[in-house]
Protein backbone atom coordinates (compact mmCIF):
# COMPACT_ATOMS: atom_id res chain seq x y z
CA UNK A 1 0.00 0.00 0.00
CA UNK A 2 2.61 2.64 0.92
CA UNK A 3 4.39 1.55 -2.34
CA UNK A 4 1.10 2.76 -4.21
CA UNK A 5 0.84 5.80 -2.29
CA UNK A 6 4.77 6.54 -3.26
CA UNK A 7 3.77 6.02 -7.09
CA UNK A 8 0.89 7.99 -6.89
CA UNK A 9 2.75 10.89 -5.36
CA UNK A 10 5.21 10.74 -8.25
CA UNK A 11 2.48 10.84 -10.49
CA UNK A 12 0.89 13.96 -8.91
CA UNK A 13 4.30 15.91 -8.55
CA UNK A 14 5.37 14.90 -12.12
CA UNK A 15 1.60 16.43 -13.31
CA UNK A 16 2.25 19.35 -11.53
CA UNK A 17 5.94 20.43 -12.58
CA UNK A 18 4.46 19.82 -16.18
CA UNK A 19 1.76 22.27 -15.48
CA UNK A 20 3.58 24.76 -14.13
CA UNK A 21 6.22 24.22 -16.91
CA UNK A 22 3.48 25.34 -19.36
CA UNK A 23 2.46 28.00 -17.72
CA UNK A 24 5.81 29.11 -17.60
CA UNK A 25 6.25 28.42 -21.23
CA UNK A 26 2.88 30.73 -22.02
CA UNK A 27 3.98 33.29 -20.06
CA UNK A 28 7.46 33.84 -21.91
CA UNK A 29 5.55 33.30 -24.77
CA UNK A 30 3.14 35.88 -24.26
CA UNK A 31 5.05 38.89 -25.54
CA UNK A 32 5.80 37.25 -28.87
CA UNK A 33 2.04 35.52 -29.53
CA UNK A 34 1.27 38.77 -31.74
CA UNK A 35 4.55 38.46 -33.87
CA UNK A 36 4.00 34.86 -34.27
CA UNK A 37 0.42 35.43 -35.45
CA UNK A 38 2.11 38.36 -38.19
CA UNK A 39 4.13 36.10 -39.28
CA UNK A 40 2.00 33.20 -39.60
CA UNK A 41 -0.90 34.63 -41.26
CA UNK A 42 -0.48 38.68 -41.77
CA UNK A 43 3.01 39.00 -43.46
CA UNK A 44 1.93 38.58 -46.65
CA UNK A 45 -1.57 40.35 -46.75
CA UNK A 46 -2.22 43.86 -46.65
CA UNK A 47 -6.00 44.19 -45.20
CA UNK A 48 -8.96 46.03 -46.85
CA UNK A 49 -11.79 45.32 -44.01
CA UNK A 50 -13.77 48.22 -45.47
CA UNK A 51 -14.41 50.29 -48.96
CA UNK A 52 -11.77 52.77 -49.84
CA UNK A 53 -10.85 55.37 -52.12
CA UNK A 54 -7.36 54.20 -52.22
CA UNK A 55 -8.22 50.55 -52.91
CA UNK A 56 -6.53 50.50 -56.40
CA UNK A 57 -3.50 52.58 -54.88
CA UNK A 58 -3.00 49.45 -52.81
CA UNK A 59 -3.96 46.75 -55.67
CA UNK A 60 -1.04 48.35 -57.44
CA UNK A 61 1.74 48.21 -54.39
CA UNK A 62 0.40 44.43 -54.32
CA UNK A 63 1.46 44.07 -57.63
CA UNK A 64 5.00 45.94 -57.34
CA UNK A 65 5.52 44.19 -53.91
CA UNK A 66 7.41 40.94 -54.26
CA UNK A 67 6.48 40.48 -50.26
CA UNK A 68 2.67 41.21 -50.34
CA UNK A 69 0.66 39.53 -52.94
CA UNK A 70 -2.77 38.88 -51.13
CA UNK A 71 -5.17 41.01 -50.08
CA UNK A 72 -8.65 40.60 -47.93
CA UNK A 73 -11.01 42.51 -49.13
CA UNK A 74 -14.34 42.22 -47.16
CA UNK A 75 -15.38 45.98 -48.70
CA UNK A 76 -17.81 46.80 -45.69
CA UNK A 77 -19.24 49.84 -45.99
CA UNK A 78 -17.22 52.97 -44.31
CA UNK A 79 -17.79 52.56 -40.37
CA UNK A 80 -19.56 55.38 -38.42
CA UNK A 81 -17.57 55.64 -35.74
CA UNK A 82 -13.73 57.07 -36.13
CA UNK A 83 -11.48 53.86 -36.88
CA UNK A 84 -7.66 53.42 -37.92
CA UNK A 85 -6.77 51.45 -40.71
CA UNK A 86 -3.39 49.65 -41.32
CA UNK A 87 -3.55 47.64 -44.26
CA UNK A 88 -0.21 46.44 -44.32
CA UNK A 89 -0.29 45.49 -40.56
CA UNK A 90 -3.93 44.22 -40.34
CA UNK A 91 -4.84 47.19 -38.01
CA UNK A 92 -8.61 47.53 -37.55
CA UNK A 93 -9.03 49.12 -34.74
CA UNK A 94 -11.34 51.74 -32.43
CA UNK A 95 -10.13 56.16 -32.36
CA UNK A 96 -10.56 56.53 -28.80
CA UNK A 97 -11.48 60.33 -26.87
CA UNK A 98 -9.97 60.88 -22.89
CA UNK A 99 -8.39 63.08 -20.68
CA UNK A 100 -5.62 60.24 -19.42
CA UNK A 101 -3.82 57.27 -21.19
CA UNK A 102 -6.59 55.36 -19.94
CA UNK A 103 -8.55 55.78 -22.91
CA UNK A 104 -5.51 53.13 -24.15
CA UNK A 105 -7.17 50.36 -23.20
CA UNK A 106 -10.06 50.74 -25.22
CA UNK A 107 -8.49 51.72 -28.49
CA UNK A 108 -6.01 53.74 -30.04
CA UNK A 109 -5.90 56.84 -28.32
CA UNK A 110 -5.59 60.55 -29.91
CA UNK A 111 -3.87 62.98 -27.97
CA UNK A 112 -5.91 65.46 -26.29
CA UNK A 113 -5.50 69.17 -27.71
CA UNK A 114 -4.16 67.65 -30.96
CA UNK A 115 -5.44 67.74 -34.63
CA UNK A 116 -8.12 65.93 -36.43
CA UNK A 117 -7.89 64.92 -40.17
CA UNK A 118 -7.16 67.44 -42.63
CA UNK A 119 -6.37 69.76 -39.72
CA UNK A 120 -2.93 70.37 -38.38
CA UNK A 121 -0.98 67.13 -36.33
CA UNK A 122 -3.13 65.00 -35.49
CA UNK A 123 -1.13 62.26 -32.85
CA UNK A 124 -2.65 58.68 -31.85
CA UNK A 125 -0.92 56.62 -29.45
CA UNK A 126 -1.61 52.95 -28.80
CA UNK A 127 -0.49 49.78 -26.27
CA UNK A 128 2.25 47.53 -27.98
CA UNK A 129 1.71 44.25 -26.23
CA UNK A 130 -1.48 41.90 -25.70
CA UNK A 131 -3.17 38.94 -27.06
CA UNK A 132 -3.76 40.42 -31.02
CA UNK A 133 -6.29 37.41 -31.48
CA UNK A 134 -8.82 37.57 -28.47
CA UNK A 135 -12.17 39.66 -29.10
CA UNK A 136 -11.58 43.13 -29.68
CA UNK A 137 -11.33 45.16 -25.83
CA UNK A 138 -8.49 42.69 -25.10
CA UNK A 139 -7.29 43.36 -28.90
CA UNK A 140 -7.30 47.01 -28.57
CA UNK A 141 -3.56 46.39 -25.70
CA UNK A 142 -1.72 45.26 -28.97
CA UNK A 143 -3.09 47.85 -31.26
CA UNK A 144 0.27 48.61 -32.76
CA UNK A 145 2.36 45.50 -31.66
CA UNK A 146 3.83 45.37 -35.05
CA UNK A 147 3.62 49.55 -35.98
CA UNK A 148 8.02 48.99 -36.78
CA UNK A 149 7.20 47.12 -39.88
CA UNK A 150 4.99 50.07 -41.25
CA UNK A 151 7.64 51.38 -43.73
CA UNK A 152 7.21 55.03 -46.07
CA UNK A 153 5.04 55.42 -48.55
CA UNK A 154 2.80 52.44 -47.36
CA UNK A 155 -0.87 53.95 -46.35
CA UNK A 156 -3.17 54.99 -43.12
CA UNK A 157 -6.89 55.28 -43.41
CA UNK A 158 -8.95 57.43 -41.11
CA UNK A 159 -12.29 57.18 -40.97
CA UNK A 160 -13.57 60.64 -39.39
CA UNK A 161 -17.30 61.37 -39.11
CA UNK A 162 -18.26 59.10 -41.70
CA UNK A 163 -15.63 60.48 -43.90
CA UNK A 164 -12.47 58.48 -45.23
CA UNK A 165 -9.12 60.67 -44.41
CA UNK A 166 -6.06 58.56 -46.72
CA UNK A 167 -2.28 59.25 -45.60
CA UNK A 168 0.87 58.09 -46.58
CA UNK A 169 3.63 57.22 -44.44
CA UNK A 170 6.70 59.98 -45.29
CA UNK A 171 9.43 59.05 -41.95
CA UNK A 172 9.80 56.69 -39.21
CA UNK A 173 12.20 57.71 -36.45
CA UNK A 174 12.54 56.41 -32.25
CA UNK A 175 12.45 58.83 -30.19
CA UNK A 176 13.10 59.75 -25.84
CA UNK A 177 9.79 59.07 -24.02
CA UNK A 178 10.89 63.26 -23.22
CA UNK A 179 10.25 64.11 -27.45
CA UNK A 180 7.06 65.64 -26.27
CA UNK A 181 7.32 68.24 -29.61
CA UNK A 182 6.56 65.34 -31.84
CA UNK A 183 3.05 66.41 -30.62
CA UNK A 184 3.29 69.96 -31.52
CA UNK A 185 0.89 71.58 -33.94
CA UNK A 186 1.74 71.93 -37.67
CA UNK A 187 0.86 74.57 -40.21
CA UNK A 188 -0.44 71.64 -42.75
CA UNK A 189 -1.99 68.31 -41.56
CA UNK A 190 -0.07 65.78 -40.65
CA UNK A 191 -0.82 62.37 -38.86
CA UNK A 192 1.82 61.54 -35.63
CA UNK A 193 1.59 58.06 -34.67
CA UNK A 194 3.25 56.13 -31.50
CA UNK A 195 3.64 53.50 -29.27
CA UNK A 196 6.48 52.11 -26.85
CA UNK A 197 9.65 50.60 -27.55
CA UNK A 198 11.64 47.82 -27.47
CA UNK A 199 8.45 45.95 -27.29
CA UNK A 200 7.56 45.32 -23.38
CA UNK A 201 9.55 48.09 -22.03
CA UNK A 202 8.72 52.27 -22.26
CA UNK A 203 12.58 53.13 -22.36
CA UNK A 204 11.80 54.68 -26.04
CA UNK A 205 9.10 55.76 -28.53
CA UNK A 206 8.72 54.30 -32.24
CA UNK A 207 7.11 57.12 -34.11
CA UNK A 208 5.78 56.82 -37.79
CA UNK A 209 4.85 60.47 -39.74
CA UNK A 210 1.99 60.51 -42.81
CA UNK A 211 1.02 63.17 -45.14
CA UNK A 212 -2.32 63.36 -46.26
CA UNK A 213 -2.94 61.69 -50.08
Amino acid sequence: MKEDTKILLKKLVTIFAIFFLLIGLALLLYPLIPMIKYELFEKNKIVIPYKTEIVEKLKNKINNDEEKKVVVEENKSIPNTNRIIIPSISVDMPIVEGDTDNALNKGVWRIPGTGTPGVSNMVMAGHRIGYAFLPEEIRNKTSFYNLDKLKVEEYIIIYWDSKEYDYVVTAEEIVEPTRIDIQNATTTPQLTLFTCDPIGTRQKRLVRYAKPI
